[in-house]
């Protein structure tokens, strides 16, 4: 804690992968950094959940060493949270910096989904849309028929095609609208609206199309689901994800601890911060820190509010509601191999469910899993008899709920995407700080995006 007034290069203040990365990369650079420290665990949701011996990841937790961007860069200087998925350009980076810090990363078993009764490999993240294959034939007839329409209208009028999502001129489509104009209604019901509705989200007219992937889904081009009807995967490339070999996200946070005791305090112990010329004040009650720059890695409404800046504050837009469960079962009652499995099966609650000790590639007869549900509100979910069901498991037998949560994933409108800029550019007048995670720019928390975050703040 502050004691008197001091002086330092860097404030950096919460507790997330990007100011873990930020920290570690400032102190190794010799800079006079005080951290302000949050309530929040130690990476945030990456930190994972703590039942006695054993740590699960809070859902399918991945990294993507490849990406789709042909034009991999290490300038983390030129990383731009507020372009479309800027951050697909560093997915090399990433991985060398993982590797550098002493965290093995390894490719996962290619992720599958369930649909219509078959586990296939899946294209909800990995792109592999030659799966449309497996569906029934008088679905796939009704999708050639869509998509043929699709093409015909978009040679007249391209607006709302796919590849116009970097132009500004998409940011006032709706992920709905952009998901039936380029995909047909078909494909929206089964592999789109389906899966959101499971995690709560029932109007897609009212999210930014653009932030698609926050949701976790795709937005491909119709020329893109056309080929894969033919069962080609030509003009997409596959996605590939990797995991910390043999151990969790929990060891990746442990490597990111700053490498010494810093000059800390808790958040909750400013009581105002002051600008000051070119320097900005934090005031305490036992003294006070200034510094040139600041690394802003908590929420906006905390900044605002001891910054005293009234009038409008920042809303954290939908909340979509789910339910994650912990078991560990024998490797031998599993019915298959997999890494994380999308089931897009309306018959159950159940949407994903990751093997993490696959993940890991784990030494060891158990396997822990991780089930994440749709919320039932007071209706209960018998997880042996849906994941047998689904074909997860031989028997019933042997299944230890170790642990439940509740969960929430925010997702900010088109209104909360309005009042977010303002806010943001109104901050960014009178405190030009550098800002991490959804206070740079909505959807851009995903693991890749806070190593980038982090590593572009200390430079």
């Amino acid at each position: 804690m502050a004691t008197q007034d001091r002086y330092f290069d860097y404030v950096v203040s919460g507790h997330s992968v990007a100011s873990l990365v930020a920290l570690k990369e400032l102190q190794s650079k010799g800079c006079s950094v005080f951290w302000l420290r949050s309530p929040s665990p130690l990476g945030g949701v990456f930190w994972g959940r703590d039942y006695g011996e054993l740590c699960f990841d809070r859902g399918m937790m991945l990294i993507e060493p490849t990406s789709f961007a042909v034009n991999q860069s290490s300038d983390v200087t030129t990383y731009d949270p507020n372009r479309r998925n800027d951050v697909a350009r560093f997915s090399k980076l990433v991985d060398n910096y993982l590797r550098s810090i002493g965290i093995d990363c390894k490719q996962v078993l290619t992720p599958k989904m369930r649909v219509f009764d078959k586990v296939v490999d899946d294209l909800i993240i990995s792109n592999r849309v030659s799966s449309l294959q497996n569906l029934p034939v008088s679905v796939t007839e009704i999708m050639r028929l869509e998509l043929s329409e699709i093409a015909s209208g978009f040679a007249a009028n391209p607006t709302l095609h796919a590849s116009n999502k970097l132009n500004p001129s998409f940011d006032a489509v709706s992920f709905e609208a952009a998901s039936i104009a380029n995909h047909g209604k078909v494909f929206h019901e089964i592999f789109i609206a389906s899966f959101a509705d499971k995690l709560g989200f029932t109007d897609l007219g009212k999210i930014p199309a653009k932030y698609h992937r926050s949701l976790w889904l795709p937005l491909f081009y119709p020329e893109t689901l056309q080929c894969g009807l033919t069962g080609d995967n030509a003009t997409l490339d596959a996605t590939f994800f990797s995991y910390p070999a043999r151990g969790s996200f929990r060891g990746v946070i442990e490597k990111l601890r700053p490498l010494q005791k810093l000059p800390q305090a808790d958040l909750a112990d400013v009581k105002a911060i002051r600008k000051e010329v070119s320097d900005t004040r934090f005031i305490f009650n036992s003294g006070d820190i200034t510094t040139r720059r600041v690394i802003w890695g908590d929420r906006l409404g905390e900044l605002l509010s001891l910054a005293g800046m009234t009038g409008e504050k920042p809303s954290r837009g939908s909340m979509a509601s789910f339910q994650i469960y912990y078991l560990t079962i024998p490797k031998s009652n599993l019915a298959y191999d997999f890494s994380t499995v999308f089931v897009l099966d309306q018959s159950s609650r159940i949407f994903r469910v990751t093997d993490q000790s696959s993940c890991s590639q784990e030494a060891g007869d158990l396997s822990r899993l991780c089930v994440e549900v749709k919320e039932g509100g007071a209706e209960s979910i018998d997880l042996g008899a849906e994941l047998l069901k689904l074909g997860f498991i031989r028997s019933r037998s042997e299944i230890a709920l170790i642990g439940f949560e509740n969960a929430q994933l925010p997702f900010p409108g088109f209104s909360e995407m309005a009042s977010a800029k303002r806010i943001f550019d109104k901050m960014q007048e009178y405190y030009p700080f550098t800002f991490l995670g959804h206070a740079a720019a909505p959807g851009t928390g995903s693991f890749n995006d806070q190593i980038v975050q982090g590593l572009s703040a200390a430079n």
